[in-house]
């Protein structure tokens, strides 16, 4: 029996699925394989800025300890691929079924890109959706469950002000979507909320402080040479400290 779902061909040009089995048995697809592929295509490393001044809107809610590992891709966030390419099929669907919606312009309002110099920072990004008739910028997140719900998360919050920043609006709104059974709660409840001028402030002034440690200290290669202190215990994000796993091979060469 042949090793794929599809005839060969003389170019070879036709995709092609992994299978296991043997002589005497139907040849099963290899769905571990596909799914662990499929995982590693949406490792989160694609955020990786080694420029001193280039951000990434997620990055700029954390602590200056967490924006400087993840702008430097020191993260290692192999185990957690599976985590991410959940969340992004979430959020590819719900642009999808927009894209399908009258009235809604995939190129020009799902992913819409974001690039803009502010105070002698660069961000760079992409908006899940913006409403240009409204001017409402929106940002969606999948949750496991709705435990310890307690909106506003300040770090999504953070992240949308970049967004509403570099498009120039003044509203946006947080959409969370259950990856269980795709319930969705947004913050703010019903209206948006509106850009504050003293929040953005402090955005880059936390940008600032990583971007003047790197160009002052260079890149560390070791957890001792990260010119941060970490967050305490009794942080907010403390948890992503605990669970971070640190890999220098980025930088170390």
């Amino acid at each position: 029996m042949a090793d794929t779902l599809y005839p060969d061909t003389e170019d070879e040009m036709v995709p092609r699925i992994e299978t296991i089995g043997t002589a005497d048995a139907p040849n099963p697809i290899d769905f571990e394989s596909l799914v662990e592929t499929l995982a590693a295509d949406d490792e989160d490393g694609s955020h990786t800025e080694f420029h001193p001044s280039v951000f990434h809107p997620s990055q700029v809610g954390y602590h200056p300890w967490l924006i400087y590992v993840k702008k430097l891709g020191l993260d290692d966030t192999s185990d957690l691929a599976g985590t991410f390419h959940v969340g992004e099929m979430i959020h590819r669907e719900i642009q999808n079924e927009l894209a399908r919606r009258p009235g809604i312009t995939p190129s020009e309002q799902i992913e819409v890109p974001v690039e803009f110099e502010d105070d002698g920072l660069t961000f760079l990004g992409h908006a899940d959706l913006y409403d240009p008739d409204a001017r409402i910028v929106y940002d969606i997140k999948s949750r496991a469950n709705w435990y310890n719900f307690d909106p506003p998360v300040d770090r999504h919050v953070d992240q949308l002000h970049t967004y509403m920043r570099g498009l120039g609006v003044e509203h946006g709104q947080v959409i969370y979507v259950s990856k269980k059974d795709l319930e969705v709660r947004t913050w703010p409840e019903g209206a948006p909320f509106t850009f504050d001028e003293q929040r953005w402030a402090e955005i880059t002034a936390r940008c600032k402080r990583v971007r003047d440690a790197i160009v002052d200290n260079g890149f560390a290669t070791s957890e001792d040479e990260i010119p941060f202190e970490k967050p305490g215990d009794d942080h907010e994000q403390s948890y992503f400290v605990e669970s971070t796993e640190l890999d220098f091979s980025s930088v170390v060469k």
